[in-house]
């Protein structure tokens, strides 16, 4: 049996992608690239986290059928 999914979590990280989403936007917008390159990088590896909830997930919920 897989670990239990933290919910909560899982919210907290898409909520956090979100933000990041936001706050890179704005810096393209500024014109501050470097910084908003640097962002982007951070928020992919957030992508990679939550992908990997993800599929925790899936996993937890198969097998409760």
């Amino acid at each position: 049996m897989t670990k239990p999914i933290d919910i909560k979590r899982f919210a907290h990280l898409l909520s956090a992608q979100g933000t990041l989403d936001e706050i890179e936007r704005t810096l393209r917008l500024t014109g501050d690239r470097r910084t908003a390159r640097k962002i982007a990088a951070v928020r992919r590896t957030l992508s990679r986290a939550i992908a990997g909830e993800e599929e925790g997930l899936y996993r937890s919920l198969s097998e409760y059928r």
